[in-house]
């Protein structure tokens, strides 16, 4: 309800469940500090003032003692209005926050390359496309002090390899270290020779010495990434507890990343 001052004329806003059911009430401007009694009739309310008589500027105020501590009333704040955001504001909104997005995870995307390539191997395709070299080949990785000898246990023999791998790239890129894959050469019956090492009899130079593959298999030397000019010392064993070999030769080959 509003209700003016009937000294400084300034409208206030006084909440309807302080004076429902009620034909008259105290009130007190917080302007001016003027009291005076407000009466309402049944249909509407009606400003029946304790106005002095003369100027009004020249109000005076009833006595407070007589009176319970009347009702203050305050000056209404204006109303708020609700902010109505258009379709196209929002598209804005939604468009710059994916740009923002894009240059957050993109940096990390390619600085994360060889990791996501080595998780999931069909990510080097997007990669490529977009013109972003993974270089999952092997052509910068070379094995250097290997020996190899032969160990007899109570278990059986135990083939023991050593060596250092290289790695040397003409550019300061890191790489996941391949796995290697052995392949133990050695005197027997090269009748039973699988077919797949039959048809390489020619172009492999073990085979034309007679030598036949005894055993493969592969192993890995570190699971995370290379650093450029990083040598990787490596030892591996392998028992063989059912049957003695005669290892005459081994070669390394670094498998190709997938």
């Amino acid at each position: 309800m509003i209700i003016s001052c009937p000294c400084c004329e300034k409208k206030f806003q006084v909440p309807d469940d302080q004076v429902a059911d009620k034909k008259a009430v105290r009130l007190r401007c917080s302007s001016c500090q003027h009291l005076w009694i407000h009466q309402f009739n049944n249909q509407n309310e009606r400003a029946s003032s304790a106005r002095p008589d003369g100027d009004p500027k020249e109000c005076t105020t009833l006595d407070s003692h007589s009176f319970e501590e009347p009702l203050r009333v305050a000056q209404p704040g204006p109303t708020p209005v609700a902010y109505k955001v258009s379709s196209t504001q929002k598209r804005l909104v939604w468009s710059l926050y994916l740009a923002i997005s894009l240059l957050i995870m993109m940096p990390i995307l390619v600085l994360m390359r060889y990791h996501i390539v080595h998780a999931i191997p069909q990510a080097e395709v997007a990669y490529e496309a977009l013109g972003l070299e993974v270089n999952t080949r092997n052509e910068f990785f070379s094995f250097h002090d290997v020996t190899f000898r032969k160990l007899g246990t109570d278990a059986g023999d135990k083939l023991v390899i050593r060596g250092k791998i290289k790695y040397q790239p003409p550019e300061q890129e890191a790489r996941m270290v391949p796995r290697v894959r052995v392949t133990v050469y050695g005197k027997a019956d090269c009748g039973k020779q699988a077919w797949w090492d039959k048809k390489n009899f020619g172009a492999n130079h073990f085979l034309e010495r007679g030598l036949c593959v005894l055993d493969s298999w592969t192993f890995s030397t570190k699971d995370n990434l290379a650093l450029p000019g990083e040598v990787i010392p490596f030892e591996k064993e392998k028992l063989y507890a059912s049957e003695a070999i005669m290892p005459s030769e081994i070669n390394l080959q670094f498998e190709r990343q997938s």
